[in-house]
C-alpha cells in the first residue's frame, strides 16, 4: 500500500489540474522515493480517473460555451451595432433641432 501522505499531494496536485506527471516528478524531485510515488500515483489514477472522464463527457442537450473566436466577434458586432445606433440618434437630434431653429 502507498503511503498517506505521498497520496493526498498527488490529490492535490490533481485537484489543481496539474498533470499527475508533473506532481510525481516534483515528489520524486522532493526526495521521495520513486517506488513509493509510483504506487501513489496508480492509486490516484484509480481514484481521478473515472471522475476526469465524468467531467469531459458531453450531457446530452446542453449548449458548448462559444468558443474565445466567437465571443470576440459577438462583442466586435455588438460594438459596431450601438455605434451605429449612436450615430443615427445624434443624427435625429440635430435634425429636430435644426428644424426648430436652436442650431
Amino acid at each position: 500500500m502507498a503511503r498517506e501522505d505521498i497520496i493526498t499531494a498527488l490529490k492535490n496536485a490533481v485537484d489543481r489540474k496539474e498533470p499527475l506527471e508533473s506532481a510525481k516528478k516534483t515528489l520524486i524531485a522532493a526526495g521521495y522515493p520513486p517506488s513509493d510515488v509510483e504506487a501513489a500515483a496508480k492509486e490516484v489514477k484509480e481514484v481521478t480517473a473515472p471522475a476526469e472522464f465524468l467531467a469531459k463527457a458531453p450531457v446530452p442537450g446542453q449548449a458548448k460555451p462559444p468558443s474565445p473566436k466567437a465571443k470576440k466577434k459577438i462583442t466586435k458586432w455588438l460594438i459596431i451595432f450601438i455605434i451605429a445606433i449612436s450615430l443615427l440618434v445624434v443624427g435625429l437630434l440635430y435634425s429636430i433641432l435644426k428644424q426648430k431653429g436652436l442650431l
